[in-house]
């Protein structure tokens, strides 16, 4: 047989007791390497073997892949792909993937599908076929545990990204309790602007209801930062402990200056604990929607707040407090009383001389949860959620 011609071969493909052999010879990256297949059977092949080889033709290349699938007994298919109008290969699996990992619901993807392939009987596939795909999909993913498939693409994320820190602890049952995580970019943002700290954990939007704390600052710009989040088991001094220790090693141990919070007691205890030489403000914004919600007396609103950002001393604003008690007739209001035993963390007067990069509200985590509504949809599991909100993250600090 001469070198670079093929020898006939006849092979029932249905019989399974035949020891296939490719009974030709196949060129390699040089002639002097040339490899007679024929001399090998299938399964003997090794992958340097595989690799070398040449084909004349894709048929050729199709035939010996179909031949060596049937030997070693895996089964293959082509892939569906489509071309548009302008014949570029679209493919529905990897469009639907995209879609679906930028926050787009299934309904809204059908439509974009049909409109794309110019109606519904040219997508290929109606829209319950989709759903039913998705939902496969799904139950693929929690196949292993929701909580493991959330795990298993933040430890992507740091084989990609070395800076990538996350860490999680479980509870009793070794289901997933707490779960931190912040990308190198977060770090390096936090190690040139993390003198304040301002987070919150009134955000919620998936299927477990676990607390969202964002911690968030602005940068030289004025921009909102994040310098990480997290996923919470519950709002109590133990877990607020937790977060903010593993922050605190997630960014080396650096302590913030100051902290801006909307006043929880438990997150207060835990503040005190990890941080006890950090300034605490409270959410100004907060305090006085609670003024006008809690004390129904006209005009005391805007004596409250003349009296929470005046710049006068310690003793001034004292005395404007106590003329606003007589005005108002307001000795033993319960709020008042309460909220006037915490002055010292949302009276200007108190807090002048302390470093707060000009916040007074944590209004910037307000605006970063309505921002994450346009990428996130309610009751998502853990494995769904963390993905878009990366997404999200990412789109906000890297996009330009």
């Amino acid at each position: 047989m001469d070198k670079g011609k093929g020898k006939e071969f006849i092979i029932d493909l249905n019989d399974e007791d035949f020891d296939y052999q490719y009974d030709s010879i196949v060129k390699t990256e040089s002639d002097e390497e040339a490899i007679l297949v024929s001399d090998k059977i299938f399964n003997d092949l090794t992958i340097e073997d595989v690799w070398k080889m040449e084909f004349s033709s894709v048929e050729e290349a199709e035939e010996f892949y179909n031949l060596f699938a049937k030997v070693t007994r895996f089964s293959v298919r082509k892939d569906d792909v489509k071309r548009d109008k302008n014949q570029n290969i679209v493919s529905h699996k990897a469009q639907l993937n995209a879609m679906r990992g930028v926050g787009m619901g299934t309904s809204q993807i059908m439509d974009y599908m049909v409109q794309q392939s110019g109606g519904y009987n040219n997508v290929g596939f109606t829209k319950k076929d989709l759903y039913n795909h998705v939902d496969a999909d799904r139950r693929v993913h929690l196949r292993d545990g929701d909580a493991k498939g959330a795990l298993a693409y933040l430890c992507g994320k740091s084989e990609m990204d070395p800076s990538f820190y996350y860490k999680y602890n479980v509870d009793e049952d070794n289901h997933l309790a707490n779960l931190f995580w912040a990308d190198s970019t977060s770090k390096l943002d936090y190690s040139c602007f993390g003198d304040v700290l301002a987070f919150d954990t009134t955000y919620r939007t998936n299927a477990y209801k676990k607390p969202l704390v964002i911690l968030v600052d602005i940068n030289h710009h004025h921009q909102t930062i994040v310098f990480g989040c997290a996923l919470l088991v519950d709002e109590s001094v133990s877990t607020y402990t937790w977060v903010l220790e593993t922050f605190l090693d997630a960014m080396n141990n650096k302590k913030p200056l100051s902290v801006i919070t909307n006043g929880d007691k438990a997150m207060r205890k835990a503040i005190k604990r990890i941080f006890p030489d950090s300034c605490h403000q409270l959410c100004a914004w907060h305090i006085q929607r609670n003024a006008f919600t809690n004390v129904h007396v006209k005009d005391f609103t805007n004596h409250f707040s003349k009296c929470m950002f005046m710049e006068g001393t310690v003793e001034e604003f004292e005395c404007a407090w106590n003329d606003m008690l007589e005005m108002f007739n307001l000795h033993g209001h319960k709020w008042v009383t309460d909220i006037y035993a915490k002055h010292s963390r949302w009276a200007e007067a108190y807090l002048r001389g302390y470093f707060f990069a000009g916040m007074k509200s944590i209004q910037r985590c307000e605006s970063m949860n309505a921002y994450l509504n346009r990428f996130l949809k309610t009751r998502l599991k853990l494995f769904e959620f963390v993905k878009p909100f990366d997404r999200a993250l990412y789109i906000l600090t890297e996009v330009p």
